[in-house]
């Protein structure tokens, strides 16, 4: 991945609080991968939170549950391996904010490649 603005570690230790990870998420779609529609989100005082986007051949879905970050990227149905893309992705735990964007890099590196 060729982009200036993260280190390349993880940070496992810093959640961000789901106002701001969905809020940079949001935001990273408005404006790097402006193809795709925002069709479903929750957040929850307790701590889970998701976001799903979609076109007409991706489903990008990112979650967290008290911390923890999970995430799906789905090509005409089938589940797109993004490890492979972004290595780092298999050390990735929680929603800090230096992950997520770890994480939204690595889709934008996948669908525009």
């Amino acid at each position: 991945m060729a982009n200036d603005m993260i280190n390349y570690s993880v940070d496992n230790k810093y959640v961000l609080n789901f106002d701001k990870a969905l809020e940079l998420i949001k935001n990273f779609f408005e404006t790097e991968i402006t193809n795709f529609v925002l069709i479903e989100e929750y957040k929850k005082n307790s701590g889970y939170w998701g976001i799903k986007y979609n076109n007409d051949k991706y489903v990008i879905f990112i979650s967290s549950g008290r911390g923890y970050i999970e995430y799906e990227l789905l090509f005409e149905d089938n589940v797109i391996k993004l490890q492979e893309v972004e290595p780092l992705l298999n050390l990735i735990k929680i929603s800090s904010e230096k992950n997520i964007k770890i994480l939204l890099n690595a889709i934008k590196e996948y669908i525009y490649q």
